[in-house]
């Protein structure tokens, strides 16, 4: 299990990331972001790109970091949450993301 420290709210946790629209190509080992509305440019790294591309706007929070945690088996979980949680704040301030309500399957 995905390690989710007692500061994060369950609401948080069922919290679904999908992607805004934007224009994306690969430069190298970095994944380069730019938003249509804002024309707000981001550079991503592999790690940020991975987290991305789990943002399908169908699985939750928790589900992208159980799957996140599955990639990096050996590094410390509490280490791993903080670089999880401050990517996806990041991509949700570079409205790269947005958060929506729980997941469908929740929903219904």
């Amino acid at each position: 299990m995905f390690y989710f420290d007692a500061m994060m709210s369950e609401i948080f946790q069922r919290k679904v990331p999908v992607r805004r629209e934007a224009k994306t190509r690969y430069e190298g080992h970095f994944l380069i972001v730019m938003t249509p509305v804002t024309l707000h440019l981001s550079i991503l790294n592999r790690t940020a790109s991975q987290i991305l591309g789990m943002c399908d706007g169908k699985r939750s929070i928790t589900e992208i970091g159980q799957m996140f945690a599955e990639y990096f088996p050996d590094v410390d979980k509490k280490e791993l949450f903080r670089d999880f949680v401050h990517t996806l704040r990041d991509l949700e301030a570079a409205e790269i993301i947005s958060l929506k309500g729980e997941t469908i399957s929740e929903a219904g």
